[in-house]
């Protein structure tokens, strides 16, 4: 009896991780199927957005067929049952609602037309759908931003940027069916990077609030499906042994059950399946008493050396597998590391030398002899170098703007008491602007120290602040030996100029009055600030 029981389980064990295993793969078969029809849809999504930019215009241009033709060579409608089509839905507003529907007329005839209520602020009206057939016909011209279920999922997709997947809805191709399926709809964005950003407010909702992106996102390409043909088709090489399935629209017990075949039996399997931004429950039921019951009796004339022994090369067989996938993935890993590496640095490389060429260019042509070239060059070159190495040492990707001035003082031999009146809020600045900043600050601390405040007469003052994106930087020199003379622009000044709007994208204006020198530095803040 002892043998009896020590194999009845051993085999029982083996049958429920065999049965998980094979529902593992039922998940990842239908997870891929789904992936399948989404990559479908981002290939639609890229002509899309391609075939604006190349036609230059603000309509879509659907009437060249492109879209038609791609789905035509792939036969979508025919490979996928389930899927009842692949359409577009475009944004649309009071201002370009004409525009939209002639070109849904002229693609689709002259009564189609916008439902099912008048457009507000912004409406996402169905374009283009093909196949074009009589159930598709039905939902042309259907503002999918009317509907809350829809609407969201549209608002998801709109936010994340990446594919979304409504809740269960009854499709408008279905409506009029004497037994409608449940069903739902994937929405991947179109989203335009040379776009401006939007203010309007879309219906029941506003683009300025945290779940809105500051693009706007002016088509969707959406793919209708129907849940019972969808999941007969991907379960159907499948179905051979298993007594039923259900699936639930959700993970949660209050999930909406959306399928279901056959009868469910004791000890059943749970997965999950990934649908874009959600997951659905699946529940699977075997039936197979043999396995569960019939073989231990069978089993007993072996011993339990026998099922302890098979039960011990299915376990190693398992460690070894698994050890041979993390092997794998870890020189995956590391592969693709160090390529981001070498790529960093040959970049970083790149720039680094692109910028000692340029300091050497500008510093040859203001310099009259090789021992002003050198002390010139080096003092520019010292300021470069110093904010590459914060960067490579402190591990940072951006630098405040008040440690830089600091640092730069420092490098020039300021006395700290000097540096009191320099103030401002927190600011970081990216490395272009680093670098700039480091190169600009280094020119006005030599110049002060041959000239002006920091040469022993005068008064130095370094304050910034940041207002609505924009950074202002004011150097003020007061109390000098004499009023500078601004009529004449040296090389030292041109380069100034050149880091700003070059590098900066920004402006700087320079004034005087009695034995004072005022210059005040405005570039956009385009880099990451903490203010």
């Amino acid at each position: 009896m002892l043998g009896t029981l020590a194999a009845a389980s051993a085999n029982y064990y083996f049958s429920q991780a065999n049965e998980a295993e094979q529902v593992d793969r039922l998940s990842a078969l239908v997870s891929s199927r789904l992936n399948d029809q989404l990559t479908i849809l981002e290939g639609v999504s890229a002509l899309y957005l391609t075939h604006k930019l190349l036609s230059k215009t603000d309509n879509n241009a659907l009437s060249d067929s492109y879209i038609r033709e791609y789905l035509a060579k792939i036969h979508t409608h025919a490979q996928s049952t389930g899927i009842q089509g692949i359409g577009i839905i475009t944004a649309t507003t009071p201002e370009n609602q004409a525009s939209r529907l002639a070109s849904i007329r002229a693609n689709y005839g002259p009564d189609a037309h916008i439902w099912p209520s008048p457009i507000a602020n912004l409406a996402y009206p169905i374009t283009f759908i093909e196949p074009y057939d009589m159930a598709n016909s039905r939902a042309l011209g259907f503002d999918m931003y009317s509907e809350a279920i829809r609407r969201r999922a549209i608002q998801r997709a709109w936010t994340s940027g990446n594919a979304s997947a409504s809740n269960i809805v009854s499709l408008v191709q279905t409506q009029n069916a004497k037994n409608p399926q449940p069903g739902f709809l994937l929405f991947i964005p179109v989203r335009d990077s040379t776009a401006t950003p939007t203010s309007r407010s879309g219906r029941n909702g506003n683009p300025s609030s945290p779940s809105f992106p500051k693009k706007p996102v002016e088509a969707f390409v959406y793919a209708p499906i129907l849940v019972h043909d969808l999941i007969s088709a991907m379960l159907a090489p499948s179905l051979s042994g298993i007594a039923g399935v259900r699936v639930y629209a959700g993970t949660d017990d209050k999930a909406p059950l959306i399928y279901e075949r056959g009868h469910m039996t004791w000890g059943s399997h749970h997965t999950t399946i990934r649908i874009a931004d959600r997951e659905w429950k699946m529940v699977v039921s075997y039936q197979e008493k043999f396995n569960r019951y019939g073989r231990p009796i069978i089993i007993f004339i072996f011993g339990t050396a026998i099922a302890l022994l098979f039960t011990r090369l299915n376990k190693g067989q398992r460690r070894r597998i698994d050890a041979y996938r993390a092997l794998a993935e870890e020189k995956a890993r590391h592969a693709e590391d160090r390529e981001l590496i070498i790529g960093e640095m040959a970049h970083r490389l790149k720039n680094a030398f692109a910028r000692i060429g340029a300091l050497a260019r500008i510093t040859i042509r203001e310099s009259a002899n090789l021992a002003e070239f050198e002390t010139r060059f080096d003092g520019r070159l010292r300021a470069l170098a110093d904010t590459k190495q914060m960067m490579i040492v402190g591990g940072v990707a951006s630098f405040d703007l008040a440690h830089l001035i600091h640092r730069e003082m420092e490098l020039a031999g300021v006395a700290a008491h000097a540096s009191d009146e320099i103030s401002g809020p927190p600011i970081h600045l990216g490395d272009e602007g680093a670098q700039a900043i480091a190169l600009i600050i280094h020119e006005l601390v030599t110049n002060s120290i041959k000239y002006g405040a920091l040469s022993g007469t005068g008064h130095l003052a370094i304050h910034w602040t940041l207002e609505n994106r924009q950074i202002q930087l004011s150097w003020i020199e007061s109390n000098l030996a004499s009023t500078p003379n601004l009529d004449h622009e040296s090389f030292g000044t041109h380069f100034i100029r050149s880091l700003i709007q070059r590098q900066l994208r920004g402006d700087w204006q320079r004034s005087t009055q009695e034995r004072r020198l005022n210059v005040i530095i405005t570039w956009p803040d385009n880099v990451e600030t903490t203010a």
